[in-house]
């Protein structure tokens, strides 16, 4: 699972909230979402399944419904023991 957003949008909320480490700077999210990006792909391609959660234009609670919706459905797929 990727939670990912545009990388504009990540710098604005990374100003808006503050940096909470050393690796957090303008132009940092850029770099960041294509290194996601290019493993997400490299994931992809080696029969890993990958699902994408873009941020950008949904508020926070979508979000969290998708990715707990998501995690219920193959929860429910395990083996009942």
């Amino acid at each position: 699972m990727l939670v990912t957003a545009d990388p504009d949008i990540l710098e604005d909320r990374l100003r808006a909230r503050g940096a909470h480490s050393r690796f957090e700077h303008d132009g940092s999210s850029r770099v960041e979402a294509s290194m996601y990006d290019d493993l997400a792909n490299v994931l992809a391609e080696d029969g890993f399944p990958m699902w994408r959660v873009d941020t950008g234009d949904d508020a926070p609670q979508l979000a969290v419904q998708l990715i707990s919706g998501r995690i219920a459905e193959l929860w429910s797929r395990q083996p009942q023991t």
